[in-house]
Formats: structure tokens, sequence, C-alpha cells
């Protein structure tokens, strides 16, 4: 039996949904990371496939906590995923306040400028995840076409069901 107060909507709903979510994150909304984190699960996984982690498993700690931080991004959260502010400066060796440069590691937050506190709740996500990455990265630039132009796309894909071949089917 399904809890109806945490189930994750479908189609539509999922996509409306985790826009809605994405949109109060980049305002300040911190009660929503997780369940923006989970809603962006759900569709990274609707839009592609669940990320695997190989025979083996997880992969071990690399040594170098930025490439860790990428694969728990790709592996743990397909995606999506909820740190803290405080845990990306860390990760990324910067006590500084705003922005942090995750690009060289396809990386991207939302709010893209990172609250002061160390504890505040953020997303990462992966800016180069197809449907969800271009999703959130629109709404934290506040790209109101761009964000249309991701929508467009998800709806065809998600809620029409027209794929195109994923590069792992050739």
């Amino acid at each position: 039996m399904t809890d109806q107060s945490t189930a994750l909507p479908t189609g539509a709903g999922l996509i409306m949904t985790t826009l809605d979510l994405a949109r109060q994150v980049e305002q300040g909304g911190t009660r929503c990371v997780e369940s923006l984190a989970a809603h962006g699960r759900a569709l990274a996984y609707a839009y592609t496939f669940p990320a695997h982690q190989g025979v083996n498993g997880a992969r071990p700690d690399s040594g170098d906590p930025r490439v860790d931080l990428m694969r728990r991004v790709s592996y743990d959260g397909n995606g999506v995923l909820a740190v803290t502010a405080g845990e990306i400066r860390r990760t990324y060796g910067t006590a500084e306040a705003g922005r942090v440069s995750l690009a060289g590691h396809n990386l991207c937050t939302l709010p893209a400028v990172l609250p002061d506190d160390d504890q505040a709740p953020v997303i990462v996500f992966s800016g180069i995840a197809p449907g969800i990455g271009s999703l959130l990265s629109r709404v934290a630039h506040d790209d109101r076409a761009g964000v249309e132009a991701a929508l467009e796309d998800l709806f065809a894909r998600i809620v029409r069901g027209v794929r195109e071949p994923h590069p792992m089917d050739y």
C-alpha cells in the first residue's frame, strides 16, 4: 500500500512539481531540498535510466573528494543529490560563500549562489544529466526561455513517450 502523502507524481505532474520545487529552492526554500532531490532522481530515472555502478558495486574512494562528490551525485543521486553548502566548500577547499566552481566535474548547485550558512541544504546536480540537469541549470540562472525549452523536451520524452536511442543502445 502506498502512502499518498509521500508518493511521487507521475508524468506531467512529476515535471511540474520538480520545476516548482526547483524554483522554491533557488529562492531560498531550504525545506524543499530533500523533496527536490527525490523528485529529481525520479525524473532522471524516467528520462533516461538509473545510474548503474557495475557488477562490483560502488567505486572505491578515489582519494580526491571532488571526484568522490561527482561519483555520489552520479551513482547515489542519479544526477541530483542533497548536501550542505559547507560540504561543497570543504570539498572544493574554499571558505568563501557564494559561487564555487564545480564545472570541472560537470556539477552545478541550486541555489546557484551558495548560502552563507554551512548547514544550509543545497542541491548539487550533474550539469550534463539529460532532462533534469538542463531544467535545474536553467532555473538556477533564471533563464525563462531555457526553462520553457527544457519543459518542452521533458514533456515530449516522458509524457508523450518520444525517445531517441541512448548512446549505450548502439
